[in-house]
């Protein structure tokens, strides 16, 4: 039998509340520098350092990289709300209709494993807040808005078991769906703009430690 999670609107104020006012930003997000690179062309470009060739405006550094927010790409990271994470880790896969190939940019967020800390952020191998860059914006012609499915697991590196694959009554909604609850692990028609973005999801929490609990 499914367990269907009803979320009230004051916990949905709070936890959003909560869920921005505990990530950081990181200071200097350039594209492939310290986050996952999902796009199929380097940063680094196909330009000389400080050439002004780039066809749509976007700064490089002295160095030939190509920051998100100046040539135009997407970044984005995760912040999970509705317990403590520590110990698990989620894996997510999104994507966009492809735009024009001169955008150089990626539709795809090849599915990828990332661990929590205790505040529900994502982080990467190093702990630092995990970032994906190198994305379409949703304004890319021919425009087109983003999708993303998670899947929690109990231990870290997407291990152990998944919790909410249906049978453990753990899921997951994004921020925009707790009232409708139409779509389940998943965030759709994410509006991506260029820079950092973040998207907020928020999860019953208790049956992670019952699950967790069960595999010592």
């Amino acid at each position: 039998m499914r367990v269907r999670i009803l979320f009230a609107p004051a916990l949905l104020a709070a936890v959003v509340f909560a869920c921005s006012s505990n990530l950081t930003t990181p200071d200097d997000n350039t594209g492939g520098s310290d986050g996952t690179n999902a796009g199929t062309k380097t940063d680094a470009g196909d330009g000389t350092g400080g050439s002004s060739n780039a066809t749509d405006g976007g700064d490089r550094t002295d160095a030939g990289t190509k920051t998100d927010a100046g040539y135009g790409h997407a970044s984005i990271t995760f912040a999970f709300a509705g317990g403590d994470f520590t110990g698990n880790s989620v894996r997510i896969c999104g994507s966009r209709p492809a735009p024009d190939e001169t955008y150089e940019c990626s539709p795809l967020l090849s599915c990828s494993c990332f661990n929590f800390n205790a505040d529900g952020n994502l982080v990467d191998s190093t702990g630092a807040l995990a970032v994906v860059t190198g994305l379409c914006p949703s304004a890319d012609s021919p425009s087109a808005n983003w999708s993303f499915d998670y899947g929690l697991f109990s231990a870290p590196d997407c291990g152990g078991t998944q919790l909410n694959d249906g049978t453990h009554n753990s899921v997951c909604y994004d921020s925009t769906d707790i009232a409708t609850q139409a779509f389940p692990n998943q965030s759709t028609n994410v509006v991506l703009n260029p820079g950092l973005n973040t998207n907020h999801i928020l999860c019953n929490a208790t049956p992670f430690a019952e699950a967790a609990a069960a595999q010592d």
